[in-house]
């Protein structure tokens, strides 16, 4: 299975309508074991996240702009110190660099149409 970021709105009814991203690869956040292995991992705790390491315990919903922009640091925060999540997630900065550039193009466009995010 994948882990994947959506950018979403609210229909009238409440229900998700999700975008879709320009290209399908946008909508790639990992494998599932990356909850742990990198999201949740000891280095990103150790930066002090918040909202990335809670995908270790289940999905991510971010739905006001104040959460938007948290996420956009974090997942800025991750960028910025992929080396030192290499060897605790068993994957190179190629493999683990597209993935943190997704996150944070699902909050552009979300931040663009007064939307949410989703990491599921």
């Amino acid at each position: 299975m994948s882990l994947l970021v959506n950018t979403y709105t609210r229909g009238q009814s409440g229900d998700m309508v999700c975008l879709d991203p320009p290209n399908s690869w946008e909508e790639l956040a990992g494998p599932e074991s990356y909850r742990q292995k990198f999201y949740g991992s000891v280095a990103a705790k150790s930066l002090g996240l918040e909202m990335l390491p809670s995908l270790s315990s289940g999905d991510l919903y971010v739905e006001s702009i104040a959460g938007l922009e948290m996420l956009q640091r974090e997942a800025q925060q991750m960028l910025d110190n992929l080396g030192l999540f290499t060897s605790e997630a068993g994957a190179d900065y190629e493999s683990l660099r597209p993935r943190i550039l997704n996150i944070l193009a699902a909050v552009q466009r979300a931040i663009d149409v007064n939307g949410c995010v989703v990491i599921w």
